[in-house]
């Protein structure tokens, strides 16, 4: 069948294009931003080159390092130049035929396929799976597993007063999850290896908003010249997984079951060759019956463009045909009829969804009337566009098909739509809608859509809080900042008047204290703060005080906010630049500290190899450690992790420099008392704007690392290199590191949504400080952070939020997709593409254990003067908190008033009995602040942060969101008034701020 382009639209759409144009004009190698006089970092000396062209057998890739995975060989000393990529001639091969390109993905769903590679040195061993929904897929160096997972509710973890299923079992170490449990193979596909052997294999076409990946296996047999290959087409949401087989037998085998019969007849003693039942369309059918255990457990369809004749050997093990030329093969589970063992431990006690038993219901007549068209990815070419009309942003996804047979109509193209997609009411028109056709999916359940093109429409006041809707919705209108209208900058609500005072008092305070630089004699003074060599401990300092920027101008303190605005422009001059010695930053006598900016810190840095900006640190420590135990510095930056968690902070605290332009003037005598005057930074006589012109391209590469909306015209940046997958519409934080069964993941999507709200802000002030030559970086950056906006905040409520079982109602366009008792936990901790955890990495889980008291560890960081079931409490409240901060007014979006939180905060599933009798529910504080000793509510002014376990510090965020629930401020402010310290990524004036704007 030959390709067609057709885009059959299942309903009109109308609107206008918003332009997703690059944040760069023209795009130029960031290797070219650092040169001259002025240079900060001079990228050509840090970073390697990709050859253009290499002989065969050599490794095009300049770079390497020792893989963490025993007996694989990888010689790190070959390889001078100090950058990331995961091993040898292996990933040369999966990106063989993307060479010339400058920039690959990173973040992908599909990155377990490459990043895991280094399993695939034993031909039976299989990478990581990826999950193409509804499918999980496995890749070996001969070919692909196919399985459909199973998924099941955990039933131990540490959550005391958890009613249901889920009772407390501290010792088990295993938190409340819905995971995948039966990734079993239930068909590999591959060729007859000993007549044709693998040659080589890629990643043959990827499409840029991770709708799909073209894997193709080239083989070549001794005795034909003719191309031999296998190409599976890896398409998000279809319910088939397609395979071209060309000059190359078909082999389809067993490992873990028994194919029973196909169409009916008995294969366990062999049998064939066998006739496929030919469809009206032309298609040939044969149904194959899988048995385990002596009993049936699946039950597929293959389908075949061709009449295949396949044989089947004795006891089942593997099924055969031999044909030359080109033959299509579409497999597709229909039955599941026995539930995968569970062992007696009873670990898993609920099965998923609410289909029957937890599995599934197909409808076999629908899947053979959409078998002979599939989607295809045939190249890098767009399939997604955005439009805008009325107030609503419509995101058009596009698939490219092909046909098995001659004559198919592109209409007929069956896809599953997840619940967000239903949600918004017309993503699947109902006359398209096939609800015949159910899997059972980590999201919930995926349900049948004909139609080669979607329309997902996302009314934008239903989206996003109100000065951010009217932001959005103006500039999507093409009209200026509105002066009148109220700042996305500031919170939807105005600081009630008595709240004012001891808010201005706070401020002033605050702010002596974070720029205090100059005491020799306070070698520890909050500054110190400012010299760590961490890039994400950096942006949330400087975001932090960015927040006391915006607080003062909110109060028209603006001389305090002058004086946030010099300190943060020299801290961010000082972090750019590698050039200046320590002693310039911090004339400490004797003291050497890790200076930020240097070589040993968070410095970015361009790497040539992948097409990105990791730090200093990561990319000359790229990896084993981290897979081993965690230590990779900047928390994985070298692989690609979390970017967009650091970078939404710098982003955030350069809008906020750069709104001085426009609020309260560029420069303002007199600074209250305060003063920041340090000479060892730059161009600090020049206005905002001023600063900002010279570095704005630098600058510019933070967003063009997190969020680069334009390929084709930026090819030094992947396109959305979090935000690329289209299909489940949220970021996946996770890099280059192989995560396990559960593939792709992000925790924070509270950090995620601050970062696309940078981007909208930075593009906004750029605007409205009327930069020179900057109109187009400024439209892209409002254009892109619009859209990842609204697209993040949708699939966050959905999949991340959830409604107890005591909500009084849910909002009519949500329904809960996880079951009881799931569900009366109130929030998710981690997505993965294959599983739901209510846990977090960073809690205190390694200190669950029976009688932990009696198993102390210096230095562990475990809280031994806190009971367990305080423990339970934090662990909780580190889950929900890290769905909330750093509360900015962009989090008014997350909290839907009156919906999630009101719903989640009081779940009675949840409770702490504190030593007076009192209970609190769910994730309320008030019970356990009168039972926290005294080192834990004081912090006697040490950094507040988790990593020296200061409860008081997170207590802080739980009274941001106790108070974000209807009547709960005042409470809350006069708990907030006994504290005395904050979590390292706020401060306590804004932890007053936002109480002070609630309800």
């Amino acid at each position: 069948g030959g390709e067609m382009a057709l885009f059959i639209t299942l309903h009109m759409v109308s609107g206008v294009v918003v332009d997703m144009q690059p944040f760069c004009d023209p795009c130029v190698a960031p290797t070219e931003l650092y040169s001259g006089d002025e240079a900060y970092l001079n990228l050509e000396q840090l970073s390697s080159k990709i050859p253009r062209s290499t002989p065969d057998g050599v490794n095009p890739w300049p770079c390497g390092m020792v893989p963490s995975w025993p007996g694989v060989a990888c010689n790190q000393s070959e390889y001078p130049n100090p950058c990331f990529q995961y091993c040898t001639s292996d990933r040369a091969g999966w990106w063989d035929s993307h060479r010339d390109r400058r920039s690959l993905p990173t973040n992908s769903w599909f990155t377990d396929i490459f990043s895991s590679s280094p399993l695939l040195a034993n031909p039976q061993v299989f990478t990581w799976p990826v999950f193409v929904t509804p499918y999980a897929v496995m890749a070996a160096a001969d070919g692909i597993s196919v399985s459909l997972p199973q998924y099941l509710i955990a039933a131990k973890g540490g959550v005391p007063g958890l009613a249901g299923d889920i009772p407390s079992d501290v010792a088990s170490g295993i938190s409340p999850q819905i995971a995948a449990v039966g990734v079993d193979r239930i068909g590999i596909f591959t060729t007859n290896t000993t007549s044709f052997p693998y040659r080589n294999r890629t990643i043959a076409s990827f499409d840029p908003h991770s709708l799909g990946v073209t894997l193709v296996y080239h083989t070549q047999s001794s005795t034909s010249a003719a191309p031999q290959s296998l190409t599976f087409h890896l398409l998000r949401g279809s319910p088939y997984v397609t395979i071209t087989y060309t000059n190359t037998p078909l082999v389809l085998a067993f490992p873990d079951f028994v194919l029973r019969s196909v169409n009916g007849v008995e294969c366990y003693t062999g049998c064939g060759p066998l006739n496929g039942v030919k469809l009206p369309s032309g298609v040939l059918k044969y149904t194959l019956s899988i048995w385990g255990n002596n009993e049936p457990w699946y039950e597929y369809v293959l389908y075949a463009s061709k009449e295949l004749y396949p044989s089947v050997n004795v006891k089942g093990q593997r099924l055969t045909a031999a044909y030359g030329g080109e033959v299509v093969v579409r497999v597709a589970v229909t039955q599941l009829t026995r539930f995968q063992n569970i062992d007696g431990s009873a670990v898993f006690s609920k099965r998923w969804t609410s289909l029957p038993d937890g599995l599934m219901s197909v409808d076999q007549s629908e899947l053979d009337a959409s078998s002979a068209v599939y989607p295809i990815v045939t190249g890098e070419n767009s399939t997604v566009q955005h439009l805008y009309e009325n107030h609503t942003m419509t995101v058009r996804m596009s698939w490219n098909t092909s046909c098995m047979v001659p004559g198919c109509d592109p209409s007929d193209l069956l896809m599953l739509t997840l619940p967000h997609h239903r949600g918004l009411a017309s993503g699947c028109p109902a006359q398209a809608s096939v609800n015949s056709i159910q899997y059972p999916v980590v999201n919930g359940v995926a349900v049948g859509c004909k139609g080669s093109t979607w329309a997902v429409p996302y009314r934008i006041p239903n989206v996003l809080s109100g000065a951010m809707s009217d932001a959005v919705v103006n500039h999507l209108e093409g009209n200026p900042p509105d002066k009148k209208a109220r700042s996305p900058f500031y919170s939807n609500n105005n600081i009630k008047p008595a709240y004012r005072s001891t808010l201005t008092t706070s401020l002033k305070s605050d702010m002596a204290y974070w720029i205090n630089v100059h005491d020799p004699n306070v070698v520890r003074s909050p500054s110190f703060l400012f010299m760590t060599s961490d890039c994400y401990s950096f942006g949330k300092l400087i975001g932090a005080v960015a927040r006391l920027v915006l607080i003062a101008d909110e109060l028209e303190e603006y001389t305090i906010a002058r004086v946030g605005r010099d300190f943060l422009r020299c801290r961010l001059n000082q972090w750019l630049d590698s050039k200046q010695a320590a002693s310039e930053f911090f004339p400490y006598a004797g003291q050497d500290f890790p200076v930020a900016g240097s070589l040993r810190g968070g410095v970015p840095i361009y790497d040539t190899t992948w097409g990105g900006i990791p730090t200093g640190n990561g990319i000359k420590n790229p990896g084993p450690d981290w897979v081993r135990n965690g230590t990779q510095p900047d928390f994985g930056s070298g692989g690609y992790n979390d970017h967009l968690f650091h970078y939404g902070y710098y982003l955030y605290t350069v809008s906020v420099v750069l709104k001085g332009a426009t609020v309260g003037g560029d420069a303002v005598p007199g600074h209250a008392g305060l003063s920041f005057d340090d000479s060892t930074c730059r161009r600090m006589n020049a206005s905002d704007s001023e600063w900002f012109q010279p570095l704005s391209k630098r600058i510019l590469v933070w967003a063009r690392d997190i969020a680069n909306p334009n390929e084709a015209v930026d090819p030094y940046f992947t396109q959305s290199r979090y935000h690329s997958d289209a299909y489940v519409g949220h970021s996946w934080a996770r890099g280059l590191f192989p995560s396990g069964q559960s593939s792709s993941n992000i925790e924070s999507t509270s950090e995620a949504m601050q970062a696309w709200y940078s981007l909208f802000l930075l593009g906004y002030a750029i605007e409205a400080a009327k930069i020179p030559n900057m109109d187009t970086e400024a439209t892209a950056l409002q254009n892109t952070g619009s859209v990842i906006l609204l697209t993040e905040a949708v699939s966050v409520k959905y999949y991340w939020h959830l409604f107890p079982a005591n909500t009084t109602k849910i909002p009519d366009d949500r329904t809960n997709i996880t079951p009881e008792p799931f569900t009366d936990l109130g929030v998710v901790g981690n997505v993965w593409s294959l599983a739901f955890n209510y846990q977090v990495f960073f809690s205190y889980g390694r200190c669950q254990w029976t009688g932990w008291a009696g198993h102390k560890t210096p230095g562990d960081g475990c809280p031994y003067d806190l009971t367990l079931e305080q423990i339970h409490w934090f662990n909780r409240l580190f889950i929900l908190q890290i769905q909330l901060l750093p509360y900015s007014p962009i989090t008014e979006t997350l909290i839907e008033a009156g919906g999630w939180l009101q719903a989640a905060m009081f779940t009675p599933e949840l409770s702490y009995t504190n030593s007076k009798g009192n209970v609190s529910y769910g994730y309320d504080p008030t019970a356990i602040w009168d039972d926290l000793p005294s080192s834990y509510s004081r912090c006697n002014g040490t950094t507040q942060n988790l990593g020296s376990r200061c409860a008081q510090g997170w207590m802080g965020y739980a009274y941001q969101a106790f108070s974000s629930v209807t009547g709960n401020a005042q409470q809350a402010w006069d708990k907030a008034l006994t504290m005395d310290g904050v979590s390292d990524g706020s401060t306590m004036t804004n932890l007053f701020w936002w109480i002070a704007t609630r309800e």
